[in-house]
């Protein structure tokens, strides 16, 4: 169910919140052997691992493209440096990627990508991370003086279902490693890589979790608002929406996860109609805390022979100075994921 902005000339602002529900996982991709490149994190460790939690499941009916799981958002701060003589190992500029899947393993019914600056990756296809490590003469190498690049690289892991589901997943996976130019490095631990472990806890369920967005269809009108030099009067309108799930065909418990995303610019996790709105929608949760934009949280968690549950939100308008007058129209989406 998709949301959807809108207000009208002057302070007439609708919060449109007809919110799409999807659910997802993964591609296994092969790689080339290379010598060239170490891409090292900061930290000293070649690897981070990351649990996928103890029992996750999507709906068995759910078409492909359904999104199963996505990370927290993480950050990467790595060394990347020559780390081979000879040939076009120095001589190459010596471009920055994710390799998807270095590990070439196999997830039938699953596809993992990346989702980086604000695009999703999947397939066999390496991704650009926009840096790079400068080319470098032999003497210089065997003097030990080859630039290095320091990257800090935000990112996210997201499982879709892709296909059929048959036999067992692994318990790990590596979802990515740091790479350069020529293809994968060659030598074992000289480069940093992404691990998800638990994949084996995935599994399909006959449960399904139906959304309405209440009040129906979804619109979260904050009437009248007026705008003054430093921000708004009343300072920040608020109006009420809730999420209504409803739990069918299964006798079993389930936890539902939440994941607002949206294209629109995103700041201190207010969602802005524009870059230069001097203004943001923010979403409260229950209890009046900040939900995060672009990250997973907890929704509810259905007992066995719970079948519905409404979840109250609030939808705020935030001021960052004096608020750019006119129409304006902002999109968020909220994805359900199973746990």
């Amino acid at each position: 169910m998709k949301s959807e902005n809108r207000c009208s000339a002057g302070w007439v602002t609708g919060f449109r919140a007809l919110f799409k529900v999807l659910c997802g996982v993964a591609l296994a991709l092969s790689a080339h052997s290379a010598w060239a490149l170490q891409c090292l994190s900061t930290t000293g460790g070649t690897t981070y691992t990351e649990p996928i939690g103890s029992v996750q499941t999507y709906p068995v009916n759910a078409p492909d493209g359904t999104v199963i799981w996505i990370s927290p958002t993480r950050t990467t701060t790595a060394i990347c440096a020559k780390d081979q003589a000879g040939g076009t190992n120095l001589s190459v500029v010596d471009n920055i990627y994710f390799y998807p899947n270095p590990q070439s393993t196999s997830l039938p019914g699953l596809q993992i990508g990346i989702r980086y600056q604000g695009q999703d990756y999947y397939g066999g296809a390496r991704v650009p991370t926009g840096f790079a490590v400068p080319s470098c003469d032999q003497a210089t190498f065997n003097a030990g003086r080859c630039q290095t690049t320091t990257v800090s690289l935000t990112y996210q892991v997201v499982i879709q279902k892709l296909g059929t589901w048959t036999g067992a997943l692994p318990n790990t996976y590596a979802a990515f490693q740091f790479d350069g130019e020529s293809g994968q490095n060659a030598i074992a631990n000289h480069n940093f890589q992404y691990w998800l472990s638990g994949l084996g806890n995935l599994a399909p369920t006959t449960c399904t979790v139906d959304v309405t967005v209440t009040p129906e269809p979804g619109i979260v009108d904050f009437g009248q608002v007026q705008a003054t030099s430093t921000g708004f009067s009343p300072a920040r309108p608020t109006k009420p929406f809730s999420l209504a799930l409803q739990k069918t065909a299964c006798d079993t418990s389930v936890n539902i996860q939440g994941y607002f995303q949206t294209a629109n610019p995103v700041q201190n996790n207010l969602i802005l109609p524009s870059s230069d709105s001097n203004f943001g929608i923010g979403i409260l949760d229950g209890s009046g805390n900040q939900v995060s934009i672009n990250e997973p949280f907890e929704l509810v968690n259905f007992g066995a022979t719970q079948i519905y549950a409404s979840i109250p939100f609030t939808a705020t308008l935030n001021s960052m100075g004096a608020p750019k007058i006119g129409p304006f129209t902002a999109t968020a989406t909220v994805l359900v994921l199973y746990d």
